[in-house]
């Protein structure tokens, strides 16, 4: 029934939240060169894809089926298992361009085209990472064509086209000075709203310790009076 269903939905929402926490936790990890600590959030990440998977199969949810098999694309991508994350990338566009979801279609042809470019054939790659970078511009998605537009620096260089490689890279740059400083925006205001609320949580605090010394001195007068 429709309660049963959006319950199942809601536990695999729950999932893909923990899983794309996992996966951050071991890229940074991984970035720092804790590699064991890159693995054991890896294999975390996997084990709540796949309860994720199961919950939207269960239900029949093809939007999150979808986008679950583009994350086992991107693991299988990342660790090298290129056959497995080719296997994923063919599921996931299948169903993208059977719900006619552009956002999804985009992202399988960029990780299709990055497959490529890890692969070593930026030939192969180039058609397919400019119809993402398209379909994202399409869908107004920043991260998505910052992610295009860095392939593709990379794609033209490798095919000795400095003029496009020049533009992609320019392009990549300015979508990253945009994305860090409204990071670096929401930073600040959350650090103001923060020294706003510690100063106010202050002087709320002097003024019960004040409050609460008058309210001790007429306690004191009046037992003083019946005295």
């Amino acid at each position: 029934n429709l309660v049963t269903i959006t319950n199942t939905k809601g536990q695999a929402i729950t999932y893909d939240n923990l899983a794309s926490a996992y996966k951050s936790i071991a890229d940074s990890a991984l970035k720092k060169g804790n590699e064991k600590i890159s693995e054991k959030y890896r294999k975390k990440f996997v084990n709540a894809l796949e309860k994720s998977l199961k919950l939207h199969r269960k239900i029949g949810y093809e939007n999150g089926i979808a986008f679950n098999y583009l994350n086992f694309a991107i693991y299988h991508l990342q660790i090298k298992e290129f056959d497995k994350a080719q296997e994923y990338i063919h599921q996931s566009l299948v169903l993208h361009e059977k719900l006619n979801d552009i956002t999804g279609i985009a992202n399988c042809s960029i990780l299709q085209g990055e497959l490529l470019l890890e692969k070593g054939n930026p030939t192969q790659a180039l058609p397919y990472l400019e119809r993402g970078l398209a379909l994202t511009e399409e869908s107004e998605s920043v991260s998505d064509i910052n992610k295009a537009a860095k392939l593709l620096w990379q794609t033209y260089k490798l095919l000795h086209q400095p003029a496009k490689a020049l533009e992609m890279f320019e392009r990549h740059i300015q979508i990253s000075d945009s994305i860090e400083s409204e990071t670096n925006q929401k930073e600040i205001f959350r650090q103001e709203f923060k020294y706003q609320y510690e100063t106010q949580a202050a002087k709320d605090s002097i003024k019960t310790a004040e409050e609460k010394k008058v309210i001790d001195a007429q306690n004191a007068q009046q037992e003083a009076e019946i005295k």
